[in-house]
């Protein structure tokens, strides 16, 4: 195997990952809606030629989601569903607005406590400062939301890319043993569950659809990187077929509004979008020195 990631499957990741990290993070407004709309067409999709045949089941399935993903959102935009109705939703089903029904924190689907700000926010914050990043508001807000952790996968595509187009080789690889080490660690362990639960408990046909995109998205990836041979395919087929474990009453009253709106770094959640749904680079998570800086104003890179 030669366990590199070829830049075209690269970028495509980096736009998605990025442009789902945003739709979680924040409320989408109806210019983004209509963007995306216009460009669901292009949405990629990763046509792995010869995955491995433990992975062939679980590469059908993203394949099964991506066109419902798809699907979802025409139907959205077609049916007119408006502002209100999708933001009451989003904020609903995360917990902004009042009791989560499904948790955007990894802590709280995998920490024994179930509470934000566990060891896995921590191990979480360690990853992004390996690739020199950091949450916008550290320390104040818990480091692995699902948005967090999807832009971290962006970032890390785009700095591949960037390694391989300066044909800096031991970058490259370093990065792409952190990211996939980083994948196996934390988003494998509880994202498929969650997606699936969050699509099921969705009222609106956008979220449904931003579920189950992110769903196909982050299960393409995970196939990828196991036919690369950079994670075992083992950890891949049980980390899909982990079941949903539920959120702890406990959980509900911190979800309610203890920490606010994860938000997107130096914008309101009105503006907070993805102007260029498909392209673009990643924002939400920061350099060190720049936490409070507008994403469009000091990408990383």
């Amino acid at each position: 195997m030669s366990q590199r990631v070829d830049a075209p499957y690269l970028d495509a990741f980096a736009a998605s990952f990025l442009v789902l990290g945003r739709l979680h993070l924040g409320h989408a407004t109806e210019g983004t809606r209509r963007d995306i709309y216009s460009q669901l067409s292009d949405w990629p999709f990763w046509y792995e030629p010869s995955p491995l045949p433990e992975l062939a089941d679980l590469y059908a399935d993203a394949h099964a989601a991506h066109t419902r993903g798809i699907d979802l959102l025409k139907r959205s935009w077609e049916s007119h569903e408006d502002d209100e109705t999708i933001r009451m939703d989003q904020d609903f089903l995360y917990g902004v607005s009042a009791h989560a029904r499904v948790s955007p924190f990894e802590s709280v689907h995998v920490g024994e406590e179930q509470l934000v700000f566990d060891t896995e926010t921590i191990q979480v914050r360690m990853y992004y400062s390996r690739l020199g990043l950091q949450a916008p508001r550290l320390h104040t807000e818990p480091d692995d939301h699902l948005g967090m952790e999807f832009a971290f996968l962006s970032q890390g595509c785009q700095q591949m890319m960037t390694a391989l187009e300066q044909d800096r080789t031991e970058d490259y690889t370093r990065v792409r043993d952190i990211v996939a080490a980083f994948t196996a660690e934390h988003p494998l362990r509880w994202v498929p569950a969650t997606v699936r639960e969050a699509e099921a408990q969705s009222h609106t046909a956008w979220m449904q659809g931003v579920e189950a995109l992110s769903y196909a998205t982050f299960a393409s990836w995970c196939v990828t990187l196991s036919t690369q041979g950079l994670v075992p395919c083992t950890d891949v087929v049980s980390g899909f077929a982990a079941p949903y474990r539920g959120i702890t009453a406990a959980h509900k009253g911190v979800a309610a509004g203890k920490f606010g709106d994860p938000g997107v770094p130096g914008e309101t959640r009105e503006t907070a979008s993805a102007a260029a749904p498909l392209t673009g680079k990643p924002g939400e998570l920061s350099e060190p020195g720049n936490p409070g800086d507008h994403a469009s104003e000091n990408p990383t890179r």
